[in-house]
C-alpha cells in the first residue's frame, strides 16, 4: 500500500507516513513558506528545475537524496497513427515521437486558452490531448466535444535528467528499506 498526498500551497498533509517524496518545482516553493520543512521530512526529492546549484542547496536540507528529473509527457492510450493531435499542457516537454499540429502550454490561461482551443477546432484537430489539471475538463474537454473530437489525457512520467542517479531505482530502494526495517509503506 502506497498513499499519494498532494501537498501543495501551505500544506503539510496531516497524516503519519512511513516514507516521504517531495517534488519540487521552483526555487521558491522549496526554500520559501514550508519548503524547508518538507524537505527536512524527504526520504527523496525530486527537483524538477534543472538547476545544478539548487539542488545542491537541498541536498543540505532533505533527509534522502535529491535527484533533478524532468516531467516526460507521454499520452495514457495509444493514439491512432493519422490523428490531427492538438495538445495542452502548462510544460514545455512534449509527447515523443508526436508532431501535434496545435502545441497550447496555457492550459492555466484561460484567455489564451481559448484562441488555442479555436485554432485546434479550425484546424481540424480530431483528439485533444491533454494534462488533468487547470482548465482540462471545464475548458479542453468541453471545446473537444463541441468540435467532435476525442479527449485523451496525458501522463507526466518522472525520467532522471543526464548524469543523475535513476529515479525509480530510487523509489525502490526507498521502498525496499522501509519493508527490509519491517515498515510498509
Amino acid at each position: 500500500g502506497t498513499l499519494l498526498l498532494e501537498g501543495s500551497g501551505a500544506v503539510v498533509p496531516p497524516v503519519a507516513v512511513d516514507a516521504t517524496v517531495t517534488v519540487v518545482g521552483t526555487r521558491e516553493h522549496a526554500l520559501e513558506h514550508l519548503g524547508p520543512v518538507r524537505l527536512l521530512r524527504s526520504d527523496l526529492v525530486a527537483l524538477t528545475p534543472d538547476d545544478p546549484a539548487l539542488a545542491d542547496e537541498l541536498r543540505g536540507l532533505a533527509r534522502g537524496p535529491v535527484i533533478r528529473i524532468e516531467l516526460a509527457p507521454e499520452p495514457a492510450e495509444p493514439l491512432p497513427r493519422d490523428a490531427r493531435v492538438a495538445f495542452f499542457s502548462t510544460g514545455a516537454g512534449r509527447p515523443a515521437g508526436l508532431e501535434p499540429v496545435v502545441v497550447s502550454r496555457n492550459l492555466a490561461r484561460r484567455g489564451e486558452l481559448a484562441a488555442d482551443l479555436e485554432r485546434a477546432r479550425a484546424e481540424r484537430c480530431d483528439v485533444y490531448l491533454t494534462e488533468l489539471k487547470a482548465a482540462a475538463i471545464d475548458t479542453v474537454a468541453v471545446a473537444a466535444e463541441r468540435a467532435g473530437a476525442r479527449v485523451v489525457f496525458v501522463r507526466n512520467v518522472p525520467r532522471s535528467r543526464a548524469g543523475e542517479p535513476e529515479f525509480d531505482a530510487a523509489l525502490l530502494a526507498l521502498y525496499n528499506q522501509r519493508t527490509m526495517t519491517g515498515i510498509a509503506p
